[in-house]
């Protein structure tokens, strides 16, 4: 009984996305329910780890929980996810594992199980679990992965799921999804603060935003990152900090902005998200440049792009490269320069 208490107290904080807070009751579940003879209770435990710790950048450890999860057989699985409805337990792991591959610099198995995990919810013709499937896996990683189209697809197909079953809550992602893509490819300075509609979003839905276009950055994402209540996208925020701080000008915010990415470097790192590393080591690269450091941003940049093994049509990477051919021509016609005197 004192088990389902907390469990139920775990489903409030995952409501607030207070993540530490998620943690802590997950590991107090798994102390009283550690003797409990319902078969259900060793893949819950797994699940409610494996939430938090994604969410909490610890990526490695919650692929362990969710590869216990999948291993078990659906019918031990309780169904409750979030305070409101139910998800399929499969579709709710599988999105973290496509958010997790996307972040561990996988975009192509990322892509692979986000569809896979929207095919699955499809089948099982459950509104709530399309939803979830859509909003947190399939349309941020297509859309982390300059996927437009299918980005538009799904988002489509989540708003109209949402206002089919008149889900509030996950019509107001497809709306933030589609905001994030009409913003897609337009440098900051060009977007006028009257276009972003002022709409106010959930803590998830604001985490998520941040790193979907660096003008949804907002102080709720900046303030949850820095007191580390989520850690997953924190490298992206300031990252995406830095950035507009660049755009300010001026010898203080520049500072500010390398500051800015050498820490999110640092945490990428830790972290393990690799893909978070690569654009903020292409944002570093750019300003080296404008230092005149060029062969540091070379080598930052060429070492990163160098640990991918897919996902070379992403945007990311394309940009990254392309850097890269233009310090490496610059390069050789500076060698040659130098051999002919």
């Amino acid at each position: 009984m004192r088990a389902d208490a907390v469990w139920a107290i775990w489903l409030t904080q995952i409501g607030r996305a207070d993540y530490p807070a998620v943690l802590y009751f997950a590991e107090e579940f798994g102390k009283l329910s550690a003797a409990s003879p319902d078969p259900s209770s060793r893949p819950l435990h797994d699940r409610m780890l494996a939430l938090p710790l994604h969410f909490l950048g610890q990526h490695r450890a919650a692929r362990t929980h969710i590869a216990r999860v999948l291993l078990q057989p659906a019918a031990q699985a309780r169904l409750a996810y979030s305070p409101v409805t139910h998800v399929d337990q499969q579709v709710s792991m599988q999105t973290l594992l496509a958010r997790i591959h996307w972040l561990e610099g996988f975009p192509e198995q990322a892509m692979n199980i986000a569809t896979e995990c929207v095919e699955r919810a499809l089948g099982l013709r459950h509104a709530t679990s399309i939803c979830h499937a859509l909003a947190l896996a399939g349309c941020p990683v297509a859309l982390w992965s300059g996927a437009t189209e299918v980005a538009q697809r799904w988002t489509r197909l989540l708003l109209a799921e949402a206002r089919r079953y008149s889900l509030r809550y996950w019509e107001s992602w497809g709306k933030a999804m589609s905001l994030a893509l009409e913003l897609e490819g337009t440098p900051s300075h060009e977007v006028s603060p009257c276009a972003i509609p002022r709409v106010s979003y959930d803590s998830m839905q604001s985490d998520m935003l941040g790193t979907l276009s660096e003008d949804l950055l907002d102080s709720q994402a900046i303030q949850r990152s820095e007191a580390g209540i989520v850690a997953w996208c924190a490298p992206e925020i300031a990252r995406a900090r830095g950035s507009l701080l660049l755009e300010q000008g001026g010898p203080v915010n520049q500072a500010s902005a390398e500051s800015l990415f050498l820490g999110s470097l640092q945490t990428a790192r830790q972290q393990g998200a690799l893909s978070w590393e690569l654009r903020t080591a292409t944002s570093l690269a750019r300003l080296r440049i404008d230092q005149a450091r060029s062969a540091e941003a070379f080598e930052l940049l060429s070492s990163v792009c160098a640990r991918f093994s897919e996902g070379f049509a992403t945007t990311d990477l394309i940009a990254a490269t392309t850097i890269l051919r233009r310090l490496g021509t610059s390069t050789d016609a500076q060698n040659s320069g130098i051999q002919r005197s």
